[in-house]
């Protein structure tokens, strides 16, 4: 009875069979059109995501204490930065240093912390001076270059410093009578918005968007007009930002080369667009067009705008390096949101998100025994299963 054997198969391994495919399905997300492929799947919020080559880092506000989190593009590993029982936000990443904010102390502070070697390293010191001692915020970071903004304003209002990792040098970016805050960085080039300190129409504050040389020392107005101008980011020579000239319902994205000093406005429409940033000859960004937010990536080289998402799930914030979209969505009933990527030039691309089931304790890395992400599941379960199979067939012949 050979050829029936199949037919006697235990219904107890067909149970199993569809258990193991629903778990393969809930634990594993695949890339599709106009939804990109799920990071991470747990409760809350996780947001505030920055990206440098395979690794993203971002905030999980699901806990007590908001932490920092990072996720390995082509490993699947999820790596979580030490928390000592205070909120960390506002994270960067260039290589395998994370630069971050930190409120252990009695004011937030910028540390950095090294993937390699699971060191931590604090990059400004508050101390007894009532000045000094106020809070450091919107840490970025490119090679050896950190800057951060400084509450010692005595107006009440943000200075920008940069430090440099190995000689431990700290110059002024930005020192003056009124605030300078949200930096962006790369090579030399730091740039940032400067409020004048006076309102515009609306009561609505008006700022500019500023360049400064870190090897010259020189500082440049790149966007100065009486209009609300923000959220610069910089790639080469070329800065972007999003700005209201047109009309403060009708937010435009602009890029500005540093080199020629040709200011172009790559959107048209008449909706807002804001959230920019730059990686080589792409801009992504928001769009409020379809009477939500959706992701659109525009290629200068090509000047093609293309459209990302789809749905009526909100998408917000991206950012982007290489080929590789990071953006946010919020879940059903905006409950809560969760990151997602959009490979560009890949199409099915299967990760499995991150459940939260890391958590700081493991900060030393790996994906060990508690459940954190790490190899899909179905390298483990699949060959198990078929193992099972071939048991009972050799047990039965």
């Amino acid at each position: 009875m050979k050829g029936n054997r199949f037919k006697e198969f235990p219904k107890t391994l067909f149970i199993n069979l569809a258990v193991v495919c629903v778990v393969i399905l809930v634990t594993s997300s695949t890339a599709s059109a106009g939804t990109g492929v799920k990071l991470t799947d747990m409760s809350g919020h996780q947001e505030d995501a920055a990206i440098h080559g395979d690794t993203v880092v971002y905030v999980d506000r699901s806990g007590k204490y908001s932490q920092i989190r990072t996720i390995n593009l082509e490993t699947g590993e999820v790596r979580v930065v030490p928390n000592h029982g205070a909120d960390q936000q506002r994270p960067d990443v260039y290589g395998d240093k994370v630069v971050y904010e930190d409120k252990r102390g009695e004011a937030t502070d910028i540390y950095l912390y090294d993937l390699s070697t699971g060191e931590e390293t604090r990059i400004t010191k508050n101390d007894d001076d009532p000045v000094s001692s106020q809070a450091k915020a919107y840490p970025r970071i490119f090679k050896n270059w950190v800057v951060y903004c400084d509450y010692k304003n005595t107006n009440g209002g943000y200075d920008i410093y940069a430090y440099n990792l190995e000689t431990g040098e700290t110059k002024e970016v930005s020192v003056g009578e009124f605030t300078r805050y949200d930096p962006a960085i790369y090579g030399a080039w730091v740039v940032y918005v400067d409020y004048s300190g006076k309102y515009g129409e609306d009561d609505v504050r008006v700022g500019g968007i500023n360049a400064f040389n870190l090897n010259t020392g020189e500082g440049y107005r790149i966007a100065g007009l009486p209009v609300y101008q923000a959220d610069p980011e910089v790639y080469g020579t070329r800065v972007v930002w999003e700005d209201k000239r047109n009309g403060q319902t009708d937010s435009d994205i602009f890029i500005y080369d540093l080199e020629t000093e040709n200011e172009t406005k790559i959107t048209a429409n008449i909706n807002d667009q804001f959230d920019p940033a730059i990686w080589s000859n792409l801009v992504v960004y928001d769009d409020w067009r379809a009477g939500k937010e959706n992701i659109y990536v525009y290629d200068t080289e090509t000047g093609e705008e293309t459209k990302l998402t789809v749905g009526d799930t909100r998408y917000h914030d991206p950012v982007v390096h290489g080929d590789v979209v990071v953006y946010e969505a919020f879940n059903e009933g905006e409950q809560g949101i969760d990151l997602r990527a959009y490979f560009l030039n890949e199409e099915n691309r299967t990760f499995e998100p991150d459940t939260g089931s890391k958590r700081a304790s493991d900060a030393s890395g790996g994906t060990g025994g508690d459940g954190g992400s790490g190899d899909p599941l179905a390298i483990y379960v699949v060959p198990a299963f078929i193992g099972l199979i071939g048991v009972y067939f050799w047990r039965s012949s």
